[in-house]
């Protein structure tokens, strides 16, 4: 059975925190769109965090991508560089015309999944409990990279 609660007006896993949702949810470049401590039994099994660029910043690494991508898989490479992340730079491209006018959009996001399953439901384990700290800590490098990397970028 999951167990939740309420969080601000979301219903979020008993286990995640106030102290890691409030990180999660001030970052500069990032909004949270997911999280999740995991279930025994169920096809979500292993602790995530999704998360997105925000609009403006999406908009500005968007018109810029082919430009950074290799900078920016090159940061989540070196922040996330261990078995204890599995993390995912997600970048799906949206083709699509206004009067005549051929545009590329792409949407940025970085999704990260424990490599620990969960096994019990009582409580989060030891070393999903760690994979949430060091996610977060890790999470708000990455933040701080793009806040460097954005520097760069022309300003609209």
């Amino acid at each position: 059975m999951k167990l939740t609660r309420k969080w601000r007006s979301h219903d979020v896993d008993i286990e995640i925190t106030d102290k890691w949702l409030e990180i999660l949810n001030s970052l500069e470049n990032f909004e949270l769109v997911g999280i999740c401590a995991g279930h025994v039994g169920d096809d979500n099994k292993y602790p995530y965090i999704g998360l997105q660029l925000k609009e403006d910043i999406n908009e500005y690494f968007s018109d810029n991508w082919l430009k950074y991508a290799k900078i920016i898989e090159h940061e989540v490479s070196r922040i996330f560089n261990n078995d204890f992340f599995v993390a995912k730079l997600i970048v799906g491209k949206n083709n699509f015309s206004f009067k005549s006018v051929k545009f590329d959009n792409y949407n940025i996001g970085l999704n990260l999944t424990s490599p620990f399953e969960r096994t019990m439901e009582e409580f989060l384990e030891i070393n999903n409990l760690i994979w949430f700290q060091s996610s977060i800590d890790n999470i708000l490098k990455f933040d701080l990279e793009l806040n460097g990397i954005r520097r760069q970028l022309p300003k609209k």
